[in-house]
C-alpha cells in the first residue's frame, strides 16, 4: 500500500482453547512502512472484542495465515 504509511504483511490467527464451547482466537498482524520496514505490531484478542485473559491455552498451529506478496520468504 504505497502512500498509507504502512501495510499488512503477515497475520497468523490461533485457536484459544481456554473456554470450551466459545470459539476465541489470538491474532498476530505485521505491518510495514512504505520502504518494507516493519513499522508495526498488532496482537488482538478476539479481534480485541475482549480483554486479554491471564493464561492462553492456544493450538500449536495457526488456523489462518496471511502472507502479503510483498512478505520475502524461503
Amino acid at each position: 500500500m504505497n502512500g498509507h504509511g504502512y501495510g499488512l504483511v503477515f497475520e497468523a490467527d490461533f485457536r484459544d482453547l481456554s473456554v470450551p464451547g466459545e470459539p476465541r482466537s489470538l491474532e498476530i498482524l505485521l505491518f510495514t512502512d512504505d520502504s518494507g520496514h516493519l513499522s508495526y505490531v498488532e496482537i488482538d484478542y478476539c479481534g480485541n472484542g475482549l480483554p486479554m485473559p491471564g493464561r492462553l491455552d492456544l493450538e500449536s498451529t495457526p488456523y489462518r495465515v496471511f502472507k502479503g506478496d510483498t512478505l520475502i520468504s524461503k
